[in-house]
């Protein structure tokens, strides 16, 4: 295991414990990037009630963590204190986004492309066959594509060994996520990570269209 990929499992496990926490039980993100972070770095519960982020129509917003804008005095991104009122939906007047990590509860139904690829940033993707439903919100590009890695790709999605042989293989499919985590800030494990999925369909692979 990378220590790339180390940090995001630690990433996820803690977003997904801090999901289920009450709002003082809420443990911080603290090795995202190597760093430490305070101890009061994710909102949950009722400490969601200052925060804005609209979410893909059909999900609930549940933690938000790790919270920073872009400062231009600083030229770089600061925290934001931790009951400060914020508006994650937009940019500020220099086009900025804030930066954190999020995690989404709720049911959203998808067609689509499963990409297997190995590459750096997940060896599976899922490409939706029509735009997720939401508003043009700073975390909507994120939405784009899913991150199946490291998600079970052999077993839940039928990537065997005659698939990897491919170097990149295709598949049409139907899934159904029950809850997501966005890592949303420019780092390479920047994405929207599914936790439990369900799928409903799925072709045979094919070699990709590369047209």
């Amino acid at each position: 295991m990378t220590l790339a990929s180390a940090q995001l499992a630690l990433v996820l496990l803690i977003l997904s414990i801090s999901a289920h926490a009450q709002p003082s039980q809420c443990p911080a993100l603290s090795h995202i990037d190597g760093s430490k972070r305070s101890a009061s770095a994710c909102r949950c519960g009722s400490d969601l009630k200052n925060v804005t982020l609209t979410p893909p129509k059909g999900f609930t917003l549940k933690a938000a963590c790790d919270l920073k804008k872009w400062s231009e005095a600083d030229k770089s991104f600061v925290i934001i204190p931790p009951r400060r009122a914020v508006n994650l939906d937009r940019y500020d007047q220099y086009g900025n986004s804030s930066i954190g990590n999020y995690y989404f509860q709720g049911h959203l139904r998808m067609d689509g492309l499963l990409r297997f690829e190995p590459s750096d940033g997940g060896d599976l993707i899922f490409l939706p066959s029509q735009p997720v439903r939401m508003p043009q919100t700073t975390i909507e590009p994120y939405f784009r594509s899913f991150i199946l890695i490291p998600f079970g790709q052999d077993s839940t999605f039928n990537v065997t060994k005659s698939i990897r042989t491919l170097g990149c293989a295709e598949a049409h499919a139907e899934i159904v996520i029950h809850d997501v985590i966005v890592i949303g800030n420019d780092s390479e494990e920047a994405g929207v990570y599914p936790r439990r999925l369900e799928v409903l369909r799925i072709s045979s692979y094919k070699p990709c269209n590369r047209n």
